[in-house]
């Protein structure tokens, strides 16, 4: 369970094992980075690793709430309505002060933003065990699932994670460029699924994004693989980071034969009724 907050401040070098790609990834200690900076970084690379994100005494607290509440919810997530329903706290209410107000102040802008319902909890192994522990997933958008609009996203584990246990690993890209790879027309259908899947937008996107997403084993990624070559990132985390990312920000579960713990986390997302490019050109920055 979280731990004390490490000094990450002095300079230091991440990695982490992947059959995809081991690279550095840019980082920021969150309690002395300006949010105007934090939000730069973010926006024009897709992602931004965030030292001393949360504080480990309430990251701890949020883990008790969460392992309460799947007590009484027998799926794999716990979202923030079964929360309000168990009579329990919303992580975000939990984890957040005002740094972290204005970081969100300052990416929407002028957009205002609520916590998305897709918020949730997660539960890691290297096999799925329902009804709580997943798989691993595959390289996909959640935009591929989920709506449009712009999201942000704060990937936050409980546990030391990236070397004994699975992480997170993420395409460090700008936006545009993801877009381009996906083959994203603005929400417009480019083919025809003869197998459509559940709430999945598959055919937004290139056909060999479902294949990329739903496949199992490296070959499924090939195509990502060489096409981001050197910006595959796959870093260590301790309890109390986080990775800012977004609904268009390509990424997986980062796991390996070595690594037999399991790990547990939380997704915050916050949404805006703004789409990729308001929030880009809110910040200067060319549209996707």
């Amino acid at each position: 369970m979280p731990g004390q907050p490490k000094d990450y401040t002095a300079s230091r070098g991440y990695s982490g094992m992947t059959s995809l790609h081991a690279g550095s990834t840019e980082e920021v200690d969150f309690r002395a980075t300006r949010p105007d900076d934090l939000v730069s970084t973010y926006l024009r690379q897709g992602c931004v690793l965030l030292r001393n994100f949360v504080d480990a005494a309430a990251l701890a607290r949020v883990y008790d709430i969460t392992m309460k509440a799947y007590e009484h919810v027998d799926k794999f997530h716990v979202y923030p309505d079964q929360l309000r329903e168990l009579g329990l706290p919303v992580y975000s209410d939990v984890l957040f002060s005002q740094p972290h107000y204005d970081v969100l102040d300052n990416l929407f802008g002028g957009h205002d933003y609520e916590i998305a319902e897709d918020t949730v909890s997660r539960r890691m192994a290297s096999v799925r065990e329902p009804p709580h522990w997943m798989e691993p997933l595959g390289p996909h958008l959640d935009a591929f699932l989920n709506a449009p609009q712009f999201a942000v996203n704060f990937w936050i584990p409980f546990q030391e994670c990236g070397v004994d246990a699975p992480s997170l690993g993420v395409v460090h890209a700008p936006f545009a460029e993801i877009l381009s790879f996906t083959g994203y027309q603005g929400g417009a259908d480019v083919w025809v699924d003869p197998e459509p899947l559940g709430r999945f937008q598959f055919t937004q996107f290139r056909p060999e994004m479902k294949a990329m997403c739903r496949g199992r084993g490296p070959e499924a990624a090939a195509e990502m693989r060489e096409r981001f070559r050197g910006r595959i990132r796959t870093p260590s985390f301790e309890p109390g980071d986080a990775m800012m990312l977004s609904n268009w920000t390509l990424h997986f579960t980062h796991a390996t034969p070595a690594m037999t713990k399991r790990r547990e986390n939380l997704e915050l997302r916050f949404r805006s009724p703004a789409s990729l490019d308001d929030i880009l050109r809110e910040h200067g920055i060319a549209g996707a």
